[in-house]
């Protein structure tokens, strides 16, 4: 895989991580009351550790179809559901069931198009070669 789009998939993948283990993860937790200045440390601690886990698998793929084809589901997935999510709630505070679009509709939706984008991709790049 080239290297600005392992780049883009690491830090994507720290980003996302770190929020969901320190809003989620830390959250379930119990802290005491003395460290819970730790939980941001900790959070950021589990995200280098799978950004750098993806950053070492990403070297390993090789071009092919499935690659082209999840890696753009997964691209557009991910932003189809980060919209969804945090759209509504940006937007219209007052719904509580603003989130659930991204859950249910534009993540699932995103994830469709991005790997019918990368299958297309993929046949091009076929073609050309």
């Amino acid at each position: 895989m080239k290297q600005p789009l392992r780049l883009i998939y690491t830090a994507v993948t720290l980003i996302a991580v770190y929020f969901f283990s320190n809003i989620f993860i830390l959250n379930i937790l119990p802290f005491p009351d003395s460290i819970i200045f730790l939980k941001p440390f900790i959070s950021f601690a589990i995200a280098i550790l799978i950004a750098k886990m993806i950053w070492n698998k990403t070297d390993q793929l090789r071009d092919s179809f499935a690659t082209y084809c999840l890696m753009g589901g997964l691209s557009v997935g991910g932003v189809g559901l980060l919209g969804g999510f945090l759209g509504p709630m940006i937007f219209m505070p007052e719904s509580n069931l603003g989130p659930l679009l991204g859950i249910f509709i534009t993540g699932p939706i995103g994830f469709l198009i991005g790997f019918l984008g990368g299958w297309i991709y993929w046949e091009i790049k076929k073609k050309k070669s």
